[in-house]
């Protein structure tokens, strides 16, 4: 279990995540919730053990679930 503090990711299943070795950070991006499909991006700096949701710009991915990264 990680504790943090601030902003998380709702509770989700079926998203993908990956590790990036050069920030030390974890990317959750879509899945499924509560609330349906989800295409929210959030970075776990896991240095910092924090949250981030990523706001992105242009054209953005369609909410999603049960995709691969």
């Amino acid at each position: 279990l990680v504790n943090t503090s601030g902003d998380v990711p709702s509770p989700r299943s079926y998203h993908s995540s990956i590790y990036d070795p050069s920030s030390n950070s974890i990317f959750l991006f879509g899945g499924g919730g509560n609330s349906g499909s989800l295409n929210d991006l959030w970075k776990y700096d896991i240095s910092s053990n924090n949250w981030i949701l990523v706001n992105s710009s242009g054209e953005i991915p369609s909410p999603r679930f049960g995709h691969s990264s």
